[in-house]
């Protein structure tokens, strides 16, 4: 079992050393949801490449270490878990440090899927890139 998310580079351009902190959020379960959360971080299977170059599935295996373990489906989204995903990077084109944040509500979990592969290679056998189709999943079922 594992949580994951996947990113895609939209640039045009190169992005270097891009590093990720993924933040885990859960109602402690005392039914006073506002301000009594728990905060953890995830730790992933890799949380850094140093060349970014087309999409990056990010793994968070749930073992008996994870703040996951042991909670149900239905669990995460009666507790409004919400995943909150900082992405650093930099852009040599430009010459920037890039900061990006991402959240992910329980309303937006799904079970039992897994995603599918958004490219593929032509006819000359160059990689194409289907942006587009970056969320698309199937049943593991």
């Amino acid at each position: 079992m594992a949580v994951m998310f996947k990113m895609v580079n939209q640039r045009k351009n190169v992005l270097l050393n891009t590093t990720i902190k993924c933040i885990f959020i859960i109602d402690k379960g005392t039914g006073q949801m506002a301000f009594n959360k728990d905060y953890s971080e995830l730790k992933l299977e890799s949380d850094q490449v140093n060349f970014f170059p087309l999409t990056w599935t990010l793994v968070h295996k749930i073992t008996e270490d994870s703040p996951l373990f042991n909670i149900g489906f239905d669990e995460l989204v009666n507790r409004h878990a919400e995943v909150i995903i900082l992405v650093e990077t930099f852009d040599e084109t430009f010459s920037q440090t890039i900061l990006q944040k991402h959240s992910y509500a329980s309303e937006q979990w799904l079970e039992n899927v897994k995603f599918e592969r958004n490219f593929e290679a032509n006819e000359r056998g160059h990689i194409e890139l289907n942006v587009r189709d970056i969320n698309r999943y199937s049943s593991i079922n």
